[in-house]
């Protein structure tokens, strides 16, 4: 890793900035020098080895932004001149890094800031030495390593939450989340939009997945126990009988209203969600009685009637919009 020596030639080129030089753009803390640049690696350490089990890393980090090849400011990573790539000599697959950067402003005046990269890198098993280069079109290089252990193959898990129909129970509308424990450890993740859910980096032994949520629901089965033994585990899958209670927020002409905050309240169950682009809002329930009632959260808007009272009996239904005053 190359450290630059001094900042003086940024701060002097920003100078020049403000007076209309053209390049010259990056922190006063996070300039390249003649010669040379920089990068660092920041996660998943900054030290220079790792074990991670998964069957690929994430990492991420900071890089320079060239002095004469930088432009400010469309907001693309390209303004900063420079590229950044990864490569495992372990494996010898290497790729590009995901660049971005920020705008950030000296008295007055626009300049590129806080230049960051990320990249998933795939691991063999055994230690990956991986290094990541940061390069400009003049020559200027930075790199950082390190040294990842991968000891064995991970594996994952997956299965869905859906309704007795066959209807994926999406978190928006349900707030399933989903526990992965071996007694030791518990990995946590919640259902997606068709109601799918799966737990990544799973090493060989023996599991519990366990759903749970604000609304009351009757899980079949309970629990799921899956053994993981040298390969993934697909068909994990959570049914219950639950209907849909569907609506929309909207003004006082019928345009939906985003942004607008929905409570349901049962004898056991509680949930809030966001109404969408179109104002429009989803709860999955089980049978029984329902109490909804929509916010401004920013206090724009009276909202009428209050609340609304509804019974759920083994099929969806659709209410009349609550309607948002100024």
């Amino acid at each position: 890793m190359v450290v630059p020596r001094s900042p003086l030639p940024l701060l002097l080129c920003l100078l020049f900035v403000l007076a209309g030089c053209g390049g010259g753009d990056g922190d006063a803390d996070e300039a390249p020098v003649a010669g040379g640049g920089w990068i660092y690696i920041t996660v998943p350490t900054p030290e220079p080895t790792y074990i991670d089990f998964c069957n690929s890393s994430y990492l991420a980090g900071d890089a320079f932004i060239s002095p004469e090849y930088s432009h400010c400011c469309s907001g693309s990573a390209e303004d900063t001149g420079v590229t950044v790539s990864w490569y495992n000599a372990s494996t010898g697959v290497g790729g590009a890094a995901l660049q971005q950067v920020e705008i950030c402003y000296l008295l007055g005046q626009p300049y590129l800031c806080n230049h960051s990269w990320s990249a998933t890198v795939p691991l063999a098993i055994g230690v990956n030495e991986i290094r990541v280069t940061a390069t400009d079109p003049g020559g200027r290089t930075g790199t950082d390593t390190i040294g990842i252990s991968h000891p064995e193959t991970s594996h994952m898990l997956s299965g869905s939450a859906t309704t007795d129909a066959g209807v994926g129970l999406a978190y928006r509308e349900s707030a399933i989340d989903l526990s992965l424990s071996d007694g030791l450890v518990t990995q946590r993740t919640v259902t997606s939009l068709d109601g799918s859910y799966r737990f990544d980096c799973v090493r060989d032994g023996a599991y519990v997945i366990t759903p749970s949520s604000p609304i009351a629901y009757s899980f079949s089965p309970p629990a799921q126990h899956p053994v993981v033994a040298g390969a993934d585990v697909a068909g994990l899958n959570f049914t219950t009988s639950a209907w849909f209670v569907s609506g929309q927020v909207v003004l006082e002409g019928g345009l939906g209203l985003p942004g607008m905050l929905v409570e349901v309240a049962g004898a056991d169950s509680l949930h809030t969600q966001l109404t969408d682009q179109g104002g429009n809002y989803r709860f999955a329930l089980p049978s029984g009685g329902y109490t909804l009632r929509a916010y401004d959260y920013w206090g724009y808007y009276d909202i009428a009637p209050s609340s609304r009272s509804v019974v759920v009996v083994n099929e969806d239904i659709i209410l009349q919009p609550f309607v948002a005053v100024p």
